[in-house]
């Protein structure tokens, strides 16, 4: 992650300690959940009796995708019972799921022209724009009227747009994206064809003469850990008698790893320290105090996943 501009506090990769925070690129995310980990680690060398099986493992590539990450260690490993990814969750809220997610390319292809024999031409420019007009006022307040445990799917158009060779010719291409965040009870395919099949209704209501491809650029299915989670049950109150608080079950907006351990079978969350707001942007910080705890509140999870009668071994 780069550091970006727009720091105040120390420079991206300064990290600084001021009144209890540390300040620096990713400082909340991650480095304070690795943070967390290796002061659980720690505390698990210093018990005198121990008897269960901890694992730990620190994998890159979470913000591309996580293929050659967790994805790739899954396959190496024997599948653990449970797993805990420490993204920043904030000591008061655990993801028991993330939002999948479809990239597509919406390409439009005309005829060139000279701009001063403009009918000689088909448009793709003004062809895409209404396409995307279309979407944007027919097709995207439905979806994003969609909510699960709180969240809502999401459709983002025009984060990538290209096309036009120069301003005396009449554009014979133009292509833009789409960005859509999908909730753990859609599906990708679905998600896919109910786009593709609403651009073929609407190009003849708006006499679109050029041709329209739609092209699957990523797709990352969404994620659930399933109802009966005991690791939900056990994490639940482990943050009751640590923290002292009631966490708020939610999704996740983006795709984290924690979606690999699901999809193999594992009962699978995500809670960390930290505040996803603060990542990625100028004056990214945590809380050491939050470090603390969250390495407590593990601690004191394995404790109830271990010896808990209540839990199942």
């Amino acid at each position: 992650m780069p550091g970006g501009v727009g720091w105040l506090v120390t420079e991206p990769f300064k990290p600084i300690l001021i009144n209890g925070r540390v300040y620096g690129r990713g400082a909340s995310d991650d480095k304070g959940g690795v943070t967390a980990l290796i002061l659980l680690a720690k505390r698990i060398g210093e018990l005198r009796e121990f008897d269960g099986c901890v694992e730990f493992s620190f994998t890159p590539d979470e913000e591309v995708g996580g293929f050659t990450g967790v994805n790739y260690l899954l396959g190496s490993i024997t599948r653990p019972d449970y797993a805990v990814v420490a993204e920043p969750t904030g000591l008061g809220v655990v993801w028991v799921g993330s939002m999948g997610m479809v990239q597509l390319d919406v390409v439009i292809r005309g005829v060139p022209a000279h701009a001063s024999q403009s009918q000689l031409g088909v448009n793709a420019f003004e062809d895409g724009v209404k396409v995307a007009y279309a979407i944007i006022t027919g097709l995207k307040g439905g979806i994003e009227g969609r909510s699960y445990m709180g969240e809502r799917a999401v459709m983002t158009l025009g984060g990538f747009v290209k096309g036009g060779l120069s301003r005396n010719i009449v554009p014979d291409y133009f292509s833009f994206s789409i960005d859509r965040r999908l909730l753990p009870n859609e599906d990708v395919n679905e998600s896919i064809r109910e786009i593709m099949d609403y651009i073929e209704e609407i190009r003849g209501k708006f006499s679109v003469r050029s041709a329209v491809d739609v092209y699957v650029i990523n797709t990352i299915d969404a994620a659930l850990n399933r109802e009966d989670s005991m690791l939900v049950k056990g994490l639940v109150k482990a943050i009751g008698d640590v923290v002292h608080l009631s966490p708020k079950l939610m999704i996740s907006r983006t795709p984290v790893d924690t979606r690999y351990f699901q999809r193999s079978g594992t009962d699978a969350v995500t809670y960390g320290p930290g505040d996803i707001s603060s990542a990625h942007g100028p004056d990214e910080y945590i809380s050491v105090d939050d470090i603390i705890k969250a390495s407590e509140v593990y601690l004191r999870l394995i404790d109830i996943m271990l010896n808990d009668r209540t839990m199942p071994h």
